[in-house]
């Protein structure tokens, strides 16, 4: 997990991992040069949790770099991704343990997600296609949530690991190269992270719009009624965008990419 400027969430990110019903894995953390008060939680951590291994950037060195150095660090067959801001279902790493321990001929492995906003209360259930069509998506659109995944460490060897030229985005590339060099991809329905829309994700693109995007998102991830609870957090001209949209067939949304 790299850590930047996050530590308003921080501490539930660290907690629902150290609280996973599966219990033998090493939990490095790496604070990529932030100012506010995270470097001092991961510290706090680092003290008093034996499985928690902290990393210190001086310069910011940005995801991709971050991922790169604890890769190198890192003792375990088995790589789980984590971001500083969601919160991961207890049960995860013991679901995909057990699915990578029993399909060895798998790569990677992921799962659903439920979105939940800025304050931690619940928006809906992401909607993605079949595994299918996920994988034929890659390279042109990312249906795979990198907070969910857990990766074998030999896989992500073999395509010398993330980017480091891509600021935001390395987890689309890394996909493609992977499976382009062949590697398997499975999808686990069952939700097993919260995901959380925050405002000051460096992808984030809300431009002081936030709870338009939040209704969006609820359409379309197929949860349309919900989409109308935010309706008077919006203005005249975003409520007409969503109620326009909330006609839109799902399908034809889906082709033209739109979210």
């Amino acid at each position: 997990m790299s850590v930047h400027n996050d530590a308003e969430y921080l501490e539930d990110a660290i907690e629902s991992i150290l609280d996973q019903t599966y219990r033998d894995f090493e939990f490095l953390i790496t604070d990529d040069c932030s100012q506010d008060g995270s470097r001092s939680i991961i510290r706090s951590y680092a003290r008093n949790e034996e499985r928690v291994k902290a990393f210190v950037n001086e310069v910011n060195q940005g995801l991709a770099a971050s991922l790169n150095d604890m890769l190198d660090e890192a003792r375990g067959r088995f790589i789980a991704r984590m971001d500083a801001d969601d919160i991961s279902r207890s049960c995860r790493f013991e679901r995909q343990v057990d699915y990578l321990e029993s399909n060895s001929s798998v790569d990677v492995v992921f799962s659903n997600t439920r979105i939940i906003d800025k304050h931690g209360n619940p928006v809906c259930v992401a909607w993605r296609p079949d595994e299918e069509e996920i994988v034929n998506w890659i390279g042109r659109r990312c249906y795979i949530p990198h907070p969910t995944v857990m990766v074998r460490k030999s896989s992500i060897r073999e395509v010398d690991g993330y980017d480091e030229s891509y600021w935001t985005g390395q987890d689309h590339d890394l996909w493609q190269r992977m499976k382009e060099n062949g590697a398997t991809f499975r999808y686990l329905s069952e939700v097993l992270l919260d995901y959380r829309l925050n405002p000051d994700s460096v992808r984030a693109e809300y431009d002081g719009d936030y709870w338009f995007k939040v209704s969006n998102m609820c359409i379309w991830n197929k949860s349309r009624l919900k989409s109308l609870a935010y309706l008077s957090r919006l203005t005249l001209w975003q409520q007409l965008q969503i109620l326009t949209k909330f006609f839109v067939p799902h399908f034809i949304m889906h082709y033209r990419g739109e979210s």
